[in-house]
């Protein structure tokens, strides 16, 4: 308990013009074709320099073969005897996102999925009521934040140049958004009803909803109520199934099952009705051609699954006997003609018609995935933060980000640099990924990012080594080994100063780019410090006294190169008491963070939670909540961000973000990815 403390390296505002800026190409918006990973350079001596050697990329995102080559942004590394090794990129690129849209992955586990009928487009919702609309399911274009209220289900339909969005929330109410294709300016509605909605089907043609007084009720894509209807008397709603524009509810009552048609023709009203089918009142899934249903069966020992035909009310096919009742089977819906997707006992498998024997294929990985749906020729799964697809060969492919977080932040020429502590992005005035480096990696062990020193610079820590460091320059991707012997504890990127904590004392230090090195020390005594916080040339710094205090120093005018600082305030704070009855660790006041623009007009504030502008003769402009931005930056362009483990731009005239960004290195992987984001400023408001 006595080790607890809050250490906060803030990444910085405005920086000195870096040792090389990226090119002229980049920065006019042009791209080259690039090619991932490099290959070992052999210096002049005839030995292979493992530092030159990055490691092979991530599996390339999959692409049809009918999707055209999407351009790369390549950083391209200065000419030398020896080309030296390329940043690894990924693609295809996604294309980019609609403006004024706020780009994130799920924050939290999804609770609600649905997908478009024609399986191009998805919506999810995670635990903590935020909504994603996947634009497209090829990974060329990102998950975006849509706002609803808090929605517990959810289903989506294309309608024209459009997408309507139709959701539950927790009280039963309907809530309809539409937005353009990418999520773009969306407008919200909400719908009416006078009994709480408990499901919500989706097809070509608008929205299917049951209500808990057994009234099913059709809403078109723009908002109308098409009618509703409740079942004929005797008999109760046991189910709904939607394939295509086919509605299809299974009616049980006076010691039957039968199935009935619904047409929304005029408003919605009852279609034809089907003879007896030997079947439970359970879920069904349809078939594409609309002439059998997957349903299910039990006698006295046994569920088994069973095609049956509509027409007769025929078995066309029968699955294996479970061996035992399974209340949890249920038919998810059709692959393809002969292919069914299953959930039973919290496992996940496809039921293939067409096999005499009843075979199945278990979705191994996928098979405890709570939430699943079907359309097109492909089942998806929300699973933590990304979509999982699988065909009908159970072949699996993952849709998601790589980086879902980035904590430090370094701007250079027209480009900035980003970490989240394992990756290293260059990312452009876009707020996108354009680079990504795989650095050098260590013979004997991996490293972590401690620190991005400037716009070309990177201060790694080996996981085995405690006590010395590694500088690699990104440009050549050489690394040079720090004689430094502390342990690190915080950079300030504005100031290049640099915090380090050993035995009784806190180093100073100033890194420079020209040379790649940290310089002088200056040196301050501290029994025990547990966190240093910087902020240009000042810190605060915080030490443990006892169980029960603790002390916070305010350091001033640390010059590294004469070796001297100023101690500013020296002060005993108690510990706090929580409700539970232990010591809440100390939390350090974070210093203003200021940030001048390129030309000096205006000056960047952010404190207290609230971002404010003013002009150099301190007249304030606006003042706006900071919605979890810890730290504002400029960029040579003259553009203002709001970081927090995400980006937002900030336009100038308001304080309002515009584009928001919360995740990277999206695409379509063969590989399982798992990358929340955790930035409150991309969630909508």
């Amino acid at each position: 308990m006595r080790r607890l403390a809050v250490l906060a390296t803030l990444a910085a505002c405005n920086i000195g013009p870096p040792p090389g800026p990226p090119p002229d190409d980049v920065a006019a918006g042009g791209s080259a074709h690039a090619t991932p990973g490099g290959s070992a350079i052999a210096p002049s001596n005839g030995r292979v320099d493992p530092w030159a050697n990055p490691k092979p990329p991530p599996p390339a995102p999959l692409t049809t073969n009918d999707m055209k080559p999407l351009p790369y942004i390549e950083f391209s590394n200065p000419s030398a005897a020896e080309p030296a090794p390329r940043p690894t990129v990924f693609g295809p690129a996604p294309r980019p996102p609609a403006p004024h849209t706020i780009v994130a992955p799920p924050s939290q586990a999804m609770r609600a999925l649905a997908v478009a009928p024609d399986g191009t487009a998805a919506v999810s919702a995670d635990i903590g009521g935020s909504a994603r609309l996947w634009p497209t399911l090829d990974g060329t274009h990102e998950p975006v934040i849509v706002p609803m209220r808090r929605p517990v289900a959810l289903a989506i339909t294309h309608a024209g140049a459009q997408v309507a969005i139709l959701g539950i929330d927790g009280a039963g109410q309907l809530e309809l958004v539409v937005t353009g294709v990418l999520g773009e300016s969306p407008v919200r509605r909400p719908i009416a009803l006078p009994r709480p909605a408990t499901a919500v089907h989706a097809i070509t043609r608008g929205f299917l909803v049951e209500r808990d007084d057994q009234h099913l009720v059709f809403v078109a894509p723009g908002g109308q109520l098409l009618g509703d209807v409740e079942p004929p008397p005797g008999t109760h709603v046991a189910a709904i199934a939607v394939q295509g524009d086919a509605m299809f509810a299974v009616l049980a009552g006076g010691g039957a099952v039968h199935g009935r048609w619904l047409s929304v023709e005029g408003g919605l009203h009852w279609g034809d009705e089907t003879g007896a089918l030997p079947i439970e009142p359970r879920a069904v899934a349809l078939t594409p051609n609309h002439k059998a249903i997957a349903a299910i069966q039990h006698d006295d020992k046994t569920s088994r699954l069973v095609l049956v035909g509509l027409a007769h009310g025929d078995v066309l096919a029968q699955g294996r006997d479970l061996g035992f009742i399974d209340p949890g089977l249920q038919p998810v819906g059709f692959l393809d003609a002969t292919s069914v997707l299953v959930r039973f006992s919290g496992f996940t498998m496809l039921w293939h018609t067409d096999e005499p024997d009843g075979d199945t294929t278990e979705l191994s990985e996928e098979r405890r995935m709570p939430l699943a749906a079907v359309a097109g020729a492909q089942a998806v799964f929300g699973s933590g933060a990304n979509l999982t697809l699988i065909d009908r060969d159970g072949t699996t492919r993952y849709l998601g980000f790589r980086i879902g977080t980035l904590s430090t932040f370094a701007p250079g020429a027209r480009t900035l640099l980003a970490t989240d502590g394992q990756h290293v992005v260059r990312l452009g005035t876009d707020l996108r990924d354009h680079a990504s480096y795989d650095l050098p990696e260590l013979k004997e062990s991996g490293y972590n990012v401690m620190a991005l020193l400037d716009a070309n610079h990177v201060l790694v820590q080996s996981y085995s080594r405690d006590t010395y460091y590694e500088v690699i320059a990104l440009e050549t991707m050489e690394a040079a080994t720090q004689p430094l012997y502390e342990r690190f504890s915080a950079y300030d990127v504005h100031s290049h100063i640099a915090a380090f904590i050993t035995t009784g004392k806190i180093v100073f230090r100033r890194f420079a780019g020209k040379t790649g090195t940290f310089g002088n020390a200056a040196e301050l005594e501290a029994k025990d410090p547990s966190s240093v916080v910087l902020d240009g040339d000042r810190a605060i710094i915080t030490a443990y006294r006892d169980d029960t205090t603790y002390n916070e120093q305010t350091i001033t005018h640390i010059k590294p190169e004469a070796g001297t600082l100023k101690i500013e305030s020296d002060r005993q704070r108690q510990l706090q008491m929580s409700a539970e009855g232990g010591f809440i660790p100390p939390t350090t006041v974070a210093f203003s963070r200021s940030a001048t623009s390129p030309d000096g007009a205006l000056v960047a504030t952010l404190s207290a939670g609230r971002i404010s502008l003013r002009d150099t003769g301190g007249a304030t402009r606006w003042t706006v909540a900071a919605n979890g931005a810890f730290d504002v930056i400029w960029l040579r362009s003259g553009e203002l961000l709001a970081t927090g483990a995400g980006l937002a731009r900030v336009d100038l005239e308001s304080g309002a973000f515009t584009d928001r960004r919360c995740g990277w290195q999206f695409g379509l992987w063969n590989d399982r990815i798992d990358s929340f984001a955790s930035a409150q400023m991309c969630e909508a408001e």
